[in-house]
């Protein structure tokens, strides 16, 4: 059901107490959405809004600059208002909720955007091993023909920490 390769990495470095920065950047595959290759580089942001032993809660906003090179050979390429809020909770010394919420407004072609939801529940239940269930929620205006605008994944998947 899905045929795809992604990497990226974001790095935050802080602005005094409650603010902070950041830079990103990624690429990737995806052939279920027609993507043959694509990437993203990005800059912002954030805020610490809540941010104690067990809680956590980000703000961000920035610009993404993102090129998808699809199948059909068509492009999309353009610059990105970004917003997005990063949630993380520790229930339990073993079980952790995170989730994150991230919007993208073109800012060159007004009526397109993009954004994704992702959370998970991750379980620890021995030593480095952890059970996660994630579910992963997209919509995109601007895909290639044929490609629906919504997604949704649900995963349970079994993480080694090392």
């Amino acid at each position: 059901s899905s045929n795809r390769g992604n990497a990226s990495n974001k790095s935050d470095f802080d602005i005094g107490d409650k603010s902070y920065g950041y830079v990103s950047g990624g690429g990737g595959f995806d052939e279920i959405q027609k993507i043959s290759s694509q990437y993203q580089a990005g800059f912002g942001i954030g805020r610490h809004v809540i941010h104690n032993d067990g809680f956590v809660l980000d703000l961000e906003s920035g610009l993404d600059y993102q090129a998808e090179y699809r199948t059909d050979e068509t492009t999309s390429q353009s610059v990105y208002g970004r917003l997005a809020e990063d949630l993380t909770w520790h229930i339990r010394k073993n079980l952790t909720f995170t989730q994150k919420l991230e919007f993208y407004q073109d800012l060159e072609r007004t009526s397109q955007y993009h954004g994704d939801f992702n959370s998970n529940f991750s379980y620890g239940f021995w030593e480095n091993l952890t059970l996660n269930l994630m579910a992963d929620e997209s919509y995109n205006t601007d895909v290639a023909p044929g490609v629906q605008r919504n997604t949704f994944e649900l995963r349970l998947t079994l993480g080694v920490t090392f």
